[in-house]
């Protein structure tokens, strides 16, 4: 814990200038809620609020050593409240603190009127289920309350999930909004916020960066986001309802695709529903919701339901950067998924939009699949490799080593590599294996579909390679197949193909 003493009067506490002082007041005794979609712009947003606070004021700082770092390193040193506690958490520390937070702060000094800021990541609270979210914010309410404190937490990451929970929680929150970048800029959403002058709702404002903080841009106060005639219509592909007539009259079904897309390109703030039943579809799909995205701009509703087992975790990342607002797995059920299509009315599509056609480059694979040589597998999982870096999708590269009484060759030859990208290749006595677009809790659920049985019956273990560094090893210079005698390697599936068990003969041992 550290203490900091600081002497300067400066007015509001957000310290936005251009934006009237009331409407964005922090009200006494109450909690407040930013969620920033970057990390850096809460660092900078909090660091501003810190630096306009007033000399009589008393604070206090919740973050990591990182974001605490990133926040007391700029604020100068005649500037901010006059007392400062900088209080400090580890990561896995996170929930438990949140969940007697009050006790905690109590522990570390007089409460009473001061200005509490809390920076921690949004996924924190995502952890928390729904009753269990509304309860906290009840009781810590109370605890402000009780000392006439103030709460603002400002949260990084966007989280459209954690966003739909907190909107109707407006009794437990006196503000909630939400810092997020546009293709035009930087934008303050106030879902609501309360102030001496009532409720503010449903309003946006530009604003733009300064080495300080945020300033309201030239553009101002872009004024409440406007309710366009077409607010919670439905237009969806007939094939998505699975034949379901008695719809309200919000809704409009279309028999083609082509004929949905016509009648989208009018639409502003509607659900646009799609079906999907081949991944050989995602790269048109996700060019037609991006020209939507672009010329409707971020109030419609694009939605994807499954409805055929076709989508890999490359296609789901493909079609939100293109613009999707959700992607429904096949399996949710028609009740389920209308309910879902019920909960995204509303809601303002708040990604970075991208080049769909870089995205597209960047989430494919090469064109290669099952065993390849040393040298050709190394190459190509360097290749692919790359988005891993970026963060935009997750591959698996293992190294597998066979239980006793099978070869790699034998193994090799009953992998059924049916996707595009997933290849492998035997190097020093092991099997390599890469997985492209392969969630790491997706993983045993591959393996188990690549060789038919679980891994644990035909492997003795599996490592999880973080890095290429083993792929420079000189096993990899070779440019051999190594195949089994008498089989052919298939890569596709074939009907009725096992695995043979070779008969293992074991000696009993009697123990004395």
């Amino acid at each position: 814990m550290l203490l900091f003493r600081q002497n300067q009067q400066l007015p509001a506490p957000l310290g936005l200038d251009g934006i009237e002082w009331p409407t964005f007041a922090l009200n006494a005794g109450r909690l407040h809620w930013i969620m920033a979609e970057k990390a850096s712009d809460a660092a900078l947003l909090t660091r501003q609020v810190v630096g306009n606070m007033e000399a009589n004021q008393c604070a206090a700082l919740i973050s990591d050593d990182t974001r605490q770092r990133r926040v007391l390193a700029e604020v100068a040193a005649d500037a901010g409240p006059g007392e400062l506690l900088a209080l400090t958490l580890i990561p896995d520390h996170f929930e438990a603190m949140l969940q007697r937070l009050g006790s905690e702060l109590d522990r570390s000094g007089n409460m009473s009127t001061r200005q509490i800021l809390l920076n921690l990541p949004t996924q924190t609270w995502e952890r928390f289920a729904e009753p269990r979210l509304a309860d906290w914010l009840m009781r810590i309410g109370a605890w402000l309350l009780e000392r006439r404190a103030t709460l603002l937490i400002i949260s990084d990451g966007l989280s459209d999930t954690l966003s739909e929970r907190l909107l109707p929680l407006s009794h437990c929150l006196a503000g909630f909004a939400s810092l997020g970048q546009t293709p035009s800029g930087t934008r303050l959403y106030l879902h609501h916020w309360q102030s001496d002058r009532g409720m503010t709702s449903a309003r946006q404002f530009s604003l733009r960066h300064q080495v300080d903080g945020f300033q309201l841009s030239a553009s101002g106060e872009l004024g409440e986001v406007p309710e366009h005639p077409d607010q919670g219509r439905c237009y969806a592909e007939r094939s998505v309802l699975e034949g379901v007539h008695n719809l309200s009259a919000q809704w409009r079904l279309f028999e083609s695709r082509a004929a949905l897309l016509a009648h989208a390109e009018t639409a502003r703030a509607a659900s646009i529903l799609f079906a999907i039943t081949d991944n050989e579809q995602v790269d048109e799909l996700a060019h037609q919701l991006n020209r939507l995205r672009r010329t409707c701009g971020n109030q419609l509703k694009l939605i994807i339901r499954e409805t055929a087992p076709c989508l890999r975790y490359r296609d789901e990342q493909l079609l939100l950067a293109g613009g999707a607002s959700l992607v429904v797995p096949f399996g949710t059920s028609l009740p389920r998924f209308l309910t879902m299509v019920e909960s995204a009315q509303g809601h303002i599509w708040q990604r970075q939009m991208s080049d769909i056609d870089a995205s597209l480059d960047k989430l494919k694979p090469i064109p290669l699949r099952g065993q390849q040589s040393p040298r050709s597998f190394a190459e190509a999982v360097q290749e692919m490799w790359a988005g891993s870096a970026t963060g935009d999708i997750v591959h698996q590269l293992l190294r597998l080593q066979p239980v006793r009484g099978l070869s790699l060759e034998q193994v090799l030859s009953q992998a059924h590599l049916r996707r595009t990208g997933d290849i492998a290749c035997i190097v020093d006595k092991a099997l390599y294996l890469f997985l492209f677009a392969c969630r790491a809790e997706s993983l045993e659920a591959a393996l188990d579909n690549i060789f038919g049985v679980t891994w644990q019956e035909i492997f003795l273990g599996l490592e999880q390679l973080i890095d290429l560094e083993p792929l420079s090893a000189p096993g990899f210079q070779d440019n051999a197949l190594s195949l089994p005698r008498n089989e052919t390697l298939v890569s596709d599936p074939t009907p009725g193909r096992q695995l043979q068990p070779s008969p293992l003969i074991l000696s009993l041992v009697t123990q004395p």
